[in-house]
């Protein structure tokens, strides 16, 4: 029997792939922030798959994609915060990074609050 995790992971590629993911991104991402203790991998390609999917129209606020801006900061954040592998740290940050290049407000404020 295939792990838990397993089929998680063959649920969500298989959902990125689809044409639904700029339709359902708010869906998607929420589900990754609800995941991301028990499967941080899987949690983080969804935010990385959505950023570089949607792109720009993450900061449109004209559009209703502007919602996810302070979902993948806080995803990159938690799993950057929790996660003992040293590679999916870097991945965080790598999100946190372009999700700020972006223009993130929310990432702005978080930088801001661990600087002082």
């Amino acid at each position: 029997m295939p792990s838990p995790t397993s089929s998680v992971e063959r649920f969500v590629a298989g959902f990125l792939r689809s044409r639904s993911v700029v339709d359902s991104a708010k869906s998607i991402v929420d589900y990754a922030t609800r995941i991301q203790v028990k499967c941080p991998r899987v949690a983080l390609s969804i935010g990385e798959h959505v950023q570089s999917t949607i792109g720009a129209d993450i900061m449109n606020i004209q559009k209703a994609t502007a919602l996810l801006d302070d979902d993948l900061v806080s995803l990159a954040v938690a799993i950057r915060t929790h996660s003992i592998d040293s590679g999916l740290r870097a991945r965080s940050l790598d999100l946190f990074e372009r999700t700020m290049d972006l223009g993130s407000h929310h990432a702005m404020k978080v930088l801001g609050a661990v600087e002082r």
